[in-house]
């Protein structure tokens, strides 16, 4: 919920095609896994929180009130880098220890997850300018790199 809201943001206030290109693969990427997560506790009768937590509230507050230019970007781009290191955490976890069709979905959802986690970490190392060009986010780009993934999202050492 957070990375759609965050994400509905900066699709508007980036001033990068690839920060806003990344925004709104998140917002595309995590509507598809809040719908799939909603099906789930609907068939186990659980009921899953209608906004977020207090931290998010703030980001999407301070998002919302930055100008855009660089510093939003940069800004948007830490909290995605911050907020997919603990996705990856939970849903790893989740993926070895969890049971039955939440276990499914944290295994199906994480490599998703490593990869947005690769994307930002790598628009840090490279620079917001550079470093992601509105080309390599495109989806056809995340089935070419999943085709490298291993069964358990980390690169296929085997393929060269």
């Amino acid at each position: 919920m957070a990375e759609i809201e965050a994400g509905n943001i900066a699709s508007e206030k980036a001033s990068t095609d690839s920060v806003k290109t990344y925004a709104r693969m998140m917002v595309s990427d995590h509507t598809t896994a809040q719908n799939e997560l909603e099906s789930i506790a609907k068939a186990r009768n659980v009921t899953l929180p209608t906004s977020t937590d207090a931290e998010h509230k703030a980001l999407a507050a301070k998002l919302t009130n930055m100008s855009s230019g660089a510093q939003f970007d940069k800004a948007y781009m830490e909290s995605q880098l911050k907020d997919h290191r603990k996705a990856v955490a939970l849903f790893q976890q989740e993926a070895q220890s969890g049971t039955g069709d939440v276990k499914a979905y944290a295994a199906k959802y994480l490599p998703k997850l490593r990869m947005h986690l690769q994307m930002a970490q790598n628009s840090g190392k490279q620079g917001m300018h550079s470093g992601m060009n509105s080309a390599n986010l495109k989806s056809g780009d995340s089935a070419r790199q999943s085709k490298h993934m291993g069964t358990n999202g980390q690169p296929d050492s085997t393929r060269r």
